[in-house]
């Protein structure tokens, strides 16, 4: 089995309550990725990720594969830079080939990003560069960041690239997605290993009421599972087994909080074969 987990805050109420009372699994779409090479897999001789271009131009930054960590897949790609920010000073990779756009339409990019602390970079493209997906901090673990574009008729051909504009001593991207619509699908893992992660890491509930809490799921396999979302504080559990084929599917937990103070909760979920504990 693995865990995932999302913090839950309630609000500023003297008492607390909260119930754990629907646990379900729905199947989703997953739209097709137009970025080649997304997980940086494919490595060139020089050592720079296949169907990608890199210069460091006026900077003294840096752009590899990392073999140590990665959200899916064998690598990342790391970034560093030691040069101060300024006017027309930066490094940047990019698409070796623009991707082609239909203008008029939406389309949302995501990636998964890294870093204590990633300076200015930022992933997007277009024209004059308008499209600016800034990297967060995102201390220790993976963080997906997303933004939804209309293509003007001049970004027909699309060229992604990713920009680092001051200093940092590391950012890491991993698993970009561009694809069409107004919001992102899961990213297939490239793999094709079991994944399990919310869709925000944090969500605020304010007050009494009901409360929905979403988590993407990709299952490389036909599986009989128990499915149990359990809540730390008050101790709240709900489960169900589940049968499920191959592909993508929404976990959706609801549950009810009435007289909850603001501290934060944490609530898990966990998959398991029938045969684990």
């Amino acid at each position: 089995g693995f865990i995932t987990w999302m913090l839950l805050v309630f609000g500023n109420i003297e008492l607390e309550e909260v119930k754990l009372s629907v646990l379900d699994l729905t199947p989703i779409e997953v739209r097709s990725n137009l970025i080649p090479n997304f997980s940086f897999e494919e490595v060139k001789p020089d050592g720079l990720p296949a169907r990608w271009l890199w210069s460091r131009r006026n900077t003294d930054a840096t752009c590899s594969p990392d073999d140590t960590v990665s959200h899916s897949g064998n690598r990342s790609l790391k970034f560093t830079n030691g040069t101060p920010f300024g006017a027309h000073v930066y490094g940047t990779l990019w698409l070796s080939e623009p991707i082609r756009l239909q203008p008029g339409r939406t389309y949302t990019l995501s990636a998964y990003v890294r870093s204590d602390a990633p300076g200015i970079a930022w992933i997007g493209g277009g024209r004059n560069w308008r499209i600016r997906l800034r990297f967060p901090k995102s201390p220790g673990k993976w963080k997906r960041i997303w933004t939804s574009f209309v293509p003007s008729e001049e970004e027909r051909l699309f060229t992604l690239r990713v920009v680092t504009e001051s200093p940092t001593e590391g950012f890491w991207i991993d698993d970009l997605k561009l694809e069409e619509g107004e919001e992102p699908t899961l990213c297939r893992p490239i793999d094709e290993r079991w994944l399990l992660e919310p869709l925000h890491p944090e969500m605020e509930i304010e007050g009494d009421g009901p409360f929905e809490v979403r988590f993407d799921l990709w299952a490389p396999q036909e599986a009989e599972l128990k499915l149990t979302a359990s809540l730390n504080r008050p101790s709240r559990t709900v489960s169900r087994r589940v049968s499920i084929r191959r592909g993508a599917w929404r976990v959706r937990i609801a549950g009810e909080a009435s007289r909850a103070d603001d501290r934060p909760r944490r609530l898990s979920i966990r998959l398991s074969r029938d045969d684990e504990e």
